[in-house]
Formats: C-alpha cells, structure tokens, sequence
C-alpha cells in the first residue's frame, strides 16, 4: 500500500512538471514569436460538450453546464487549451457540489466563451492581475498550481486576435469571457 501510495504521487508529480514544462515552452515561444493560430469558422458547443463529458467523469462532485452556440473564429486547438485552463482553475476554487457553468453566445458576429463558477471568487486587487506570469493572488488563490494558466490562457486567446477578461468578487464566483474577433 505504501509503496502504491508513493508511485501514485510520483506519476501525479510527473504530470504537474510535465504541465508546466509545457506551458514555460509555450510561453518561451510566444515571446520568440513562434506561435501562430490556425484560424477557422469552428462550431464552439460541440467542443465544449466534449471538453465538459471528460470534465464530468474527472470530476463527479462538480456539476458542469452548457448553455448557448455559438461559431467562432478561432483556432480550435486553442480554444480547446483555452477551455481547459478556464475549467481547471474553476474546480481548483470550486467546492464539492458547486456549479461551473460554460455560456456560448454570438453577439454582433462576435463569438464569446464564458466560464463561471460559484467558487471563492476574488478580490478587485486580485482580479486585476489574475492574468499576470506567476501571479498566484492571495493567500487563498495559492495553494495549487503556479500562476501559469491564466496568464498562458491569455496568451492564446491574444494569438487569434481575441481578448479575455474576469469579473470576480469574493465568496460569489468568477466568470472568465473570451471574446473572439469577427470572421476576417
């Protein structure tokens, strides 16, 4: 059992060093200005159901929704990591039982993706720099993780022309919006 327990927790390190090898090389190349979206018409509810399935299995004692459509001008690979790190950093700051809902819209031709949940929320001070490189908030935004995703997040929605955004307050949730640009 010991010995059970100690490979658990070497694979489980294993996978969070090869997270953030990953997203330090992300970032190393988007400052070298190698990274470039592969931009598409692409259908955001059918990946967001995908996304949201695994979600619900990883995840049983959270409840995941979907509302909306939404086609965006995106690429999909992107959005996919977008979603992601948008969903991850919910269920981190996301009770037993709490609600993570994902709305898809398409106001004036513009695609936008929303993450919101009824997490521990955030500060003004904090939200303000939620997108920052290694910013990890408050001492109760700082036990897991390394301020990378968000600030990765960022990044990725920038490539394809988009903008992010959070509006957070303490005990009532965040909500995370990616605006897509319009078809070019």
């Amino acid at each position: 059992a010991v010995r059970r327990e100690a490979v658990d927790a070497i694979v489980t390190q294993t996978e969070n060093m090869q997270i953030l090898l990953d997203r330090l090389l992300y970032i190393a190349r988007s400052e070298n200005g190698k990274v470039q979206a592969d931009l598409r018409a692409t259908e955001l509810s059918s990946l967001c159901k995908e996304i949201l399935q695994d979600y619900r299995m990883m995840h049983p004692d959270r409840v995941f929704r979907l509302f909306g459509m939404a086609e965006g001008w995106c690429d999909p690979n992107l959005m996919r990591q977008i979603l992601v790190i948008l969903l991850d950093n919910s269920v981190k700051f996301t009770a037993q039982n709490g609600e993570i809902t994902v709305r898809l819209s398409q106001p004036a031709g513009r695609a936008v993706l929303e993450v919101a949940d009824n997490g521990i929320g955030m500060s003004a001070e904090v939200a303000a720099h939620a997108f920052e490189r290694f910013y990890k908030g408050d001492s109760s935004h700082n036990e897991k993780g390394f301020g990378l995703g968000l600030s990765i997040a960022k990044l990725m929605v920038e490539a394809q022309g988009g903008t992010i955004e959070v509006e957070s307050a303490p005990a009532a949730g965040s909500c995370f919006r990616v605006l897509l640009p319009e078809k070019e």
